[in-house]
């Protein structure tokens, strides 16, 4: 509480690894090659989005892929939507997907200050 009381205006929070859990996301994605169910991604959309929006985040620090394929264009799709100022991965070339800022390292957010959205307001503070 302490940090979100006493944050400036030039203050972001940013989420952990991957977003609200520590999981590789593209083995939400279809095909599953181990288990052959659906595609995870809507289930964990929500489940980040309900985290989101309690917290006020808008950045994922890092999102985990390490040997598995690369994040295809719904999980690209899903991120932006539950993160919508940005995040990072190992394996994307930095651009902007949606209006979303994604990179292969970390960039200051003073270098892209014109693709933040202000966080929305709200009564969990």
């Amino acid at each position: 509480m302490y940090t979100r009381v006493t944050r400036t205006p030039n203050g972001f929070f940013i989420a952990g690894d991957s977003g609200a859990g520590y999981l590789n996301p593209r083995m939400l994605q279809e095909p599953l090659e181990f288990s052959g169910l659906p595609s995870g991604m809507l289930a964990w959309t929500e489940h980040c989005e309900a985290y989101f929006r309690r917290w006020n985040l808008l950045i994922i620090g890092f999102i985990i892929d390490g040997f598995a394929p690369v994040l295809n264009a719904e999980g690209k799709r899903v991120y932006s939507q539950f993160s919508p100022n940005g995040f990072a991965a190992q394996k994307i070339e930095p651009m902007v997907w949606w209006a979303t800022l994604l990179t292969s390292e970390w960039v200051w957010i003073s270098r892209v200050r014109s693709l933040v959205r202000p966080p929305p307001s709200s009564s969990h503070r």
